[in-house]
């Protein structure tokens, strides 16, 4: 069974050990079907005691410790995350894993993996996600480098404009929809199209 969790992260900054989770929004994928969806916000400062929030941040999302302070905290969220991972695996079955699915998504991946870890967590999320992932972005390198298509940067927001993929840009849950569609346009696009029979 063929389990993918397409993932995308909002966060207080761009260094992992640093700056800690603020939104999180997931599609679960069993076997090439989206059977689940979820995202929730999460008060940083419960985990990470992050007093700094970068300047990208408060001018591109207009996030303050104010508006952290009205999400929940960190120890509830988790709980409630790995509620959703065990539903669709065993996490005592090592080979029961999700693949992380996203844009760019090793920076999602080692954001969650800090965030299990500060949270004392690691061992469900050494159980819940294999070490295989599917980035989008890196797809997109690809087939730029084969002059597929050109675009005046990867920017998630420019790639949906180009590809005609409504977005909502910055908001995890619009994002992640966002990237799993793209992964589709292209793989119908440039792979599935070319294949030979």
């Amino acid at each position: 069974m063929k389990k993918v969790l397409w993932i995308d992260t909002e966060t207080t900054g761009l260094e992992v050990e640093k700056h800690g989770l603020r939104e999180v929004a997931c599609l679960v994928e069993i076997d090439n079907v989206v059977v689940d969806e979820f995202s929730f916000n999460i008060d940083t400062t419960t985990y990470k005691n992050e007093k700094y929030i970068s300047k990208y941040v408060r001018k591109a999302m207009g996030v303050t410790e104010d508006k952290l302070s009205e999400y929940n905290s960190s120890a509830v969220q988790i709980d409630y995350f790995i509620s959703k991972i065990k539903k669709y695996t065993d996490l005592d079955d090592k080979n029961d894993k999700f693949i992380m699915a996203g844009f760019n998504v090793g920076f999602d991946f080692d954001i969650i993996e800090a965030w299990f870890k500060d949270n004392l967590n690691y061992v469900d999320f050494d159980y819940s996600f294999g070490y295989q992932k599917i980035d989008v972005l890196e797809l997109v390198r690809n087939f730029k480098y084969l002059d597929l298509f050109e675009t005046k940067n990867n920017k998630l927001e420019t790639l949906c404009k180009y590809f005609n993929i409504e977005i909502d840009a910055h908001k995890a849950l619009s994002d992640i929809k966002a990237t799993k569609e793209l992964h589709s346009v292209l793989a119908h696009k440039y792979v599935i199209k070319n294949k030979e029979i």
